[in-house]
């Protein structure tokens, strides 16, 4: 058992489902959606561009998050490596955190530089040189939320007792959504 208190562990978990929900709202609507041409219909085109560059920004933002500092200056953060270092692991579970923070750091490290230049400011030498920041091989994030769901379900059996049960509906949303846009349109 460790000395992360039980509310903690709990709101990492959270704040770990809500980055996997904001990404699969992306993946869903957009690189996993069968129905993607009603999303370019004329009276759609311009307002889901905008979202898909709005939610591509901010799950990155939210991964990036998880990956911040444990601590800056004296106030601390909620992130991965705040829960590895505030905590007494027990060996073989500190030994499985760390293996799977290093899979974690694959994309972490990636998106650092779009956070740091672009999501969390607006870097004029970034933004004129039009460099593409942040860009990972296809996959990478699907691996990346992989390791996220066993560290955090792997915290929460540790502190809380049983894996950490990750929302998993957002693909019926997406559903829904496309079933009422899809109500009277043709798209061919």
């Amino acid at each position: 058992m460790s000395a992360l208190p039980e509310a903690v562990a709990k709101a990492f978990c959270q704040y770990c489902d809500w980055a996997q929900q904001c990404w699969l709202l992306r993946k869903h609507l957009y690189d996993e959606n069968p129905q993607r041409s009603i999303l370019n219909s004329p009276w759609n085109r311009h307002l889901f561009v905008q979202l898909e560059k709005i939610l591509q920004e901010y799950w990155i933002h939210q991964v990036a998050k998880l990956h911040d500092r444990p601590k800056r200056g004296s106030r601390p953060n909620l992130t991965v490596d705040y829960i590895l270092t505030e905590a007494t692991w027990r060996m073989d579970t500190e030994r499985k955190l760390r293996e799977l923070r290093e899979q974690l750091d694959q994309l972490s490290q990636t998106i650092r530089s779009a956070r740091n230049r672009l999501l969390s400011h607006n870097d004029l030498e970034v933004i004129l040189s039009g460099v593409d920041l942040g860009a990972f091989e296809p996959g990478v994030d699907t691996k990346y939320f992989e390791a996220l769901r066993a560290f955090a379900s792997l915290v929460h059996e540790e502190v809380v007792g049983g894996p950490y049960a990750f929302d998993d509906l957002v693909s019926n949303d997406i559903d829904a959504l496309m079933a009422t846009l899809g109500k009277g349109l043709k798209v061919s």
